[in-house]
């Protein structure tokens, strides 16, 4: 089953592409359990996301706003610091 890519992450890809004026695209990933692949200008970067894990709008779908916001807390306390443009970067910009 393929990872449905929810609006809230097209939005923020969006806002993305505006702040670093970029051309990244975005499609649910075949390869593995992972939720997202990224390409720049058309060309594969890697794959983020982990399928069998909630994301952010997961959260807020399922639970609430209220606990969306922890579960994002708790995730940028385990990953606190990511290179710019690396795959855990893009994981928390676009899925947190």
């Amino acid at each position: 089953m393929t990872y449905r890519i929810t609006k809230y992450t097209y939005d923020k890809l969006d806002e993305l592409n505006k702040k670093l004026n970029e051309n990244i695209t975005i499609k649910p990933s075949k390869k593995g359990n992972y939720k997202i692949d990224i390409f720049n200008g058309g060309s594969y970067l890697f794959s983020i996301g982990d399928r069998r894990y909630l994301d952010f709008p997961s959260y807020l779908k399922t639970a609430g706003k209220s606990h969306a916001l922890k579960r994002r807390e708790l995730y940028y306390a385990r990953h606190p610091n990511y290179p710019k443009y690396s795959r855990g970067w893009f994981s928390g910009y676009l899925l947190w």
